[in-house]
């Protein structure tokens, strides 16, 4: 099917090539039975690429392996042959997992009485400069009466 050799050709080109016009070919590409074995076809090529993909997986793995015990078939290192070993369960999913990864951390604060009356008293500090208290009558009054000015100290009577 030239559509399948061919899946980046536009309309035109497939048109052209199989000899339609563009609308007969889009009619065609658009009912239900070409979707359908399209589909299929699809479908067939997909199987043949995982299955050729499983098997020729599957042939490398078998060599690795065969020539993996010939070389523990001489292996004197015990070390060696116990980490395959361990390996090769692991990867058929048998053997122990490996155990989850802790991050303890233990923090200690030492606070002194005198230490934490000073932190009070900066963080008292901090907040009347970032939250100015709202303004009082008595400061709403010497406002309005200086004509807008603020006046630091009120005019003494």
């Amino acid at each position: 099917m030239y559509m399948m050799l061919h899946p980046l050709a536009t309309l035109t080109q497939t048109a052209r090539e199989l000899g339609y016009t563009i609308g007969w070919l889009s009619q065609i590409i658009n009912c239900d039975l070409f979707q359908a074995r399209l589909a299929s076809l699809r479908q067939q090529e997909v199987e043949v690429c995982v299955l050729s993909l499983r098997e020729k997986t599957a042939a490398v793995a078998y060599q690795g392996l065969e020539r993996l015990g010939v070389k523990l078939d001489t292996e004197e290192n015990t070390q060696v042959i116990g980490d395959v070993t361990t390996k090769l369960l692991k990867n058929l999913g048998h053997g122990a997992e490996d155990p989850p990864s802790q991050h303890i951390s233990n923090t200690l604060i030492v606070a002194t009485k005198e230490g934490m009356e000073e932190a009070r008293g900066l963080m008292k500090q901090v907040k009347a400069l970032t939250n100015p208290l709202p303004p009082t009558d008595d400061l709403v009054n010497r406002i309005e009466k200086s004509g807008g000015r603020i006046i630091e100290h009120p005019p003494t009577d």
